[in-house]
């Protein structure tokens, strides 16, 4: 009984189901209907337009015939076009070429037409300068003939003068022989009376250190009697004359009279020197060129103490000017090592020596017997090296200082700009300034660089 309700159950579930499904292919049937009337109408809708767009792109096509018709005329005509531009570009290039040409026969015609402007410029200023040379020839010719007569005058003056003057030295030479064997000052003052002295080859003031053979106040009072001031031995404001005896001199009053004369003339006379010159009334200092005056003045200096001790400070008497000029550097091109660089003398960051050693070899360089010889390039002539190494002098003379003061000096100048060598250059510097605190003296009497 129970299945016989289950199945009926069943069975009526399933017709439900079915209705359920009859009614859905209803619906499915009437959605597709309604769907075929829609391909229907857009079928014809789409036939329509299709057919629209036949005759569209038949007119298009025809169009675009034309259109191409068109463009091959136009390519046809740009053709023509670009033949013709390519026929007046040929025929501008060819006009351009002619007018280049034309300018260049142009130019060459101004350039030509410049030179001959040029060249008569040219011998405009030739006849000009040669006016002038000509004019400043005359003046030349004018002037020359006024000094060959003013040389004609003077020739004649001098002739008279060197006459003079050949008599003076002769009467110089005698009197000087005469003065030596002076010893009496009444005798010195009995051939001094009635003299006048031009002191045009002297100076207007003189000092006096120490007696003998003539007592030194005697000696003052004679000058004042002859019209010249007397100063004192080492004053600031020295006498450019120092006339020294040969007992109780003043050596410091004689060094500080050197050191206040600096670098001007200074004439050092023995007494009995100071009388000859006084008797000829003449100068002989300023004859030293001449061997025999020079023999002579070397002559009163012999065993005179005051001269033995200047001339052991280095003083270079007879000489009374200041030596100013630098040793002579002629070689300096040709030596490859001096003699302070064969004495191992460096400078500078990279390989100097310290600063004691330095100046431990200047010292060496300056006192030694045995200076090393310089090294020389190849083709310099022995004899030239010679000259080279006499500039150097001997040993603690003033003439080695000098030589080695003015070798610094050189190497200062030479590389003070290079800025890789400023350690070099300041030690050079040092090294100059040490030398003169420890060995110049003013007795030396030459410049210091």
């Amino acid at each position: 009984m129970d299945v016989l309700v289950e199945l009926e159950q069943s069975l009526n579930e399933r017709e439900r189901q079915l209705e359920e499904k009859t009614e859905s292919l209803e619906w499915d049937q009437l959605g597709l209907k309604i769907a075929a009337d829609h391909l229907a109408r857009d079928k014809q809708k789409w036939g329509l337009d299709l057919e629209s767009r036949k005759l569209e792109l038949e007119a298009i096509h025809e169009s675009q015939v034309e259109t191409d018709a068109k463009l091959c005329e136009r390519e046809e005509d740009v053709r023509r076009r670009k033949t013709k531009v390519e026929a007046d570009a040929r025929a501008n290039c060819a006009l351009k070429k002619q007018l280049d040409d034309q300018a260049e026969q142009q130019a060459a015609r101004d350039a030509e037409l410049g030179q001959r402007e040029n060249s008569v410029k040219a011998r405009e200023l030739r006849v000009t300068a040669a006016a002038t040379r000509h004019r400043n020839r005359l003046q030349e010719l004018r002037s020359a003939r006024e000094e060959i007569e003013l040389l004609r005058k003077q020739v004649t003056t001098l002739t008279t003068s060197r006459k003079r003057l050949q008599t003076k030295f002769e009467n110089a030479t005698a009197a000087l022989s005469v003065a030596v064997r002076i010893a009496s000052w009444d005798v010195a003052r009995w051939m001094l009376s009635g003299i006048e002295v031009d002191f045009e080859d002297f100076a207007d003031k003189v000092a006096f250190s120490g007696d003998g053979p003539f007592l030194q106040s005697d000696l003052e009072s004679s000058a004042r009697e002859l019209g010249l001031r007397v100063g004192r031995c080492g004053a600031r404001n020295a006498a450019k004359i120092l006339i020294v005896g040969r007992d109780g001199w003043d050596q410091q009053a004689i060094q500080a009279h050197l050191d206040a004369a600096g670098e001007d003339e200074l004439f050092v006379f023995p007494q009995e020197l100071w009388i000859a010159s006084m008797l000829i009334s003449y100068n002989p200092f300023r004859c030293l060129d001449e061997e025999t005056c020079r023999s002579a003045v070397e002559s009163f200096g012999e065993g005179h103490p005051v001269i033995e001790w200047l001339r052991g400070l280095e003083f270079p008497w007879p000489e009374f000017q200041v030596s100013d000029d630098a040793p002579s550097t002629a070689l300096e091109q040709q030596v490859k090592a001096s003699p302070l660089v064969r004495l191992e003398y460096r400078v500078g960051t990279t390989n100097g020596q310290p600063t004691k050693e330095r100046r431990r070899i200047l010292s060496e360089a300056f006192s030694t017997d045995d200076l090393p010889k310089a090294d020389f390039r190849d083709g310099v002539r022995p004899a030239m090296q010679r000259e080279y190494m006499q500039s150097w002098g001997s040993s603690s003379s003033r003439k080695r200082l000098r030589r080695i003061a003015w070798h610094l000096a050189m190497l200062i100048s030479m590389h003070s700009r290079q800025q890789n060598l400023e350690t070099a250059v300041e030690e050079w510097q040092a090294d100059l300034a040490w030398l003169r605190k420890s060995y110049y003296s003013s007795a030396m009497r030459f410049r210091w660089p």
